[in-house]
Parts: structure tokens; sequence; C-alpha cells
């Protein structure tokens, strides 16, 4: 009876090692698998992510060192009439790669120092979008607000989607390339194809 309990003890010990081992095994192959993703993706398909304009001055830049985000400005004049919403250009063009996406948010000061709003709190650029940016700018006011070009209203953010920063995070960040070509702005969606291409805002359908 004693050696039998110990032959039982010993077989249930082999059971959780094996079930451990097995475990640690398939923990061991999945970060092989991920490590040669990564090693893939970041020397044969990640590419920088370009920010491309037809006028310098309306790149977008940052004030100081630490900023986050990236100011951008209106490509135009405008005016907006009391409770007015407009799309304002800023005339910039990305490309960014998959699963990575531009935020764009007002600028602190908007609300206070013009009485102009950011109407979608959050504009959310996809990776494959290839047409102009543009700025949903609404007047809250009871008067008429005129707005200068060159006037900085919003700011942009590059971020990586959340799936692919769960899954794949890695330190390695792409960098941005800033390009003033008039030529290449125009014929962005040819250079750069994608399944979208040229389709702007809404251009995915209301359903």
């Amino acid at each position: 009876m004693f050696y039998r309990l110990i032959l039982y003890e010993i077989l249930y010990m082999s059971i959780i090692c094996e079930f451990f081992i097995n475990n640690i095994l398939l923990v061991f192959i999945y970060y092989i698998i991920k490590n040669i993703f990564m090693f893939y993706f970041k020397h044969f398909l990640m590419q920088n992510i370009l920010v491309c304009t037809y006028d310098e001055q309306l790149l977008p830049e940052k004030k100081t060192p630490e900023a986050i985000a990236r100011d951008i400005r209106t490509a135009t004049d405008f005016t907006l009439q009391p409770w007015e919403l407009k799309l304002i250009p800023a005339w910039i063009k990305t490309v960014m790669p998959v699963w990575w996406c531009c935020k764009i948010y007002a600028r602190s000061s908007l609300p206070c120092k013009t009485g102009l709003m950011l109407w979608n709190s959050v504009a959310l650029i996809d990776s494959d979008y290839r047409w102009e940016y543009f700025m949903q700018i609404y007047n809250y006011t009871n008067k008429a607000i005129s707005i200068e070009k060159y006037t900085r209203l919003c700011q942009l953010e590059f971020a990586p989607h959340h799936w692919w920063k769960n899954n794949f995070w890695s330190e390695e960040i792409p960098s941005i390339e800033f390009v003033v070509d008039k030529e290449k702005f125009d014929n962005l969606a040819e250079l750069y194809p994608s399944e979208r291409g040229e389709g702007g805002l809404w251009s995915t359908g209301k359903n």
C-alpha cells in the first residue's frame, strides 16, 4: 500500500511537471514567433510616417521638446457665423504604417481665445487615408468670428492601434518624415496606394 501511494504521488507529480513544461514551451514558442514577426516588420514592412504638404508653414510643429502633439494651422482665412460649422483645411496629407493612426485634438486655448471648438472632439485618421486633413470647427458664440491663415487651431498625435500595442508592442517608433512637395502632395494616393485611396471624409459610407 505504501509503495502504491508513492507510485501515485510520483505519477501525479510527473503529470504536473509535464503540464508546466508544456506551458513553458508554449510561452517560449510564442515569444520566438513574436520576435521573428517583429524583426520581419521592422526590417521589411515598417515604414516612416510621412507628412506631406505644399507649404512649409503648414507643417505640423512642436513648440517645446516635451510636447506630445504637433500644432496644425489653417490653410486659409475664414469666417464662421454664429453657430456655424465648417470644414477648415489644414492642407496636409499623411502615410502611416498599418496599425497606426493619427488623432486630432483641439488646442487647449481654442475655446477660450477664439470662441471656437473642434466639433467632433477627437478626429481619428486611419492609416489608409490619403486625402487632405480637415478640421471640423464650430462657432458656439452669437457673433461672427474671423480667423487668419496659418493660425494654430488644433494639434495632432500619431499613435499605435491598441491591438498592435497589446500584441506586438515594441520600443520601435516610426520616425516622421516631413516633405514639402506640391507634386507629391497632389499625387500621394498614386505614390502610396491603399484600398481607400483618395476616398476622403465619410467615404466609407453611412452604414
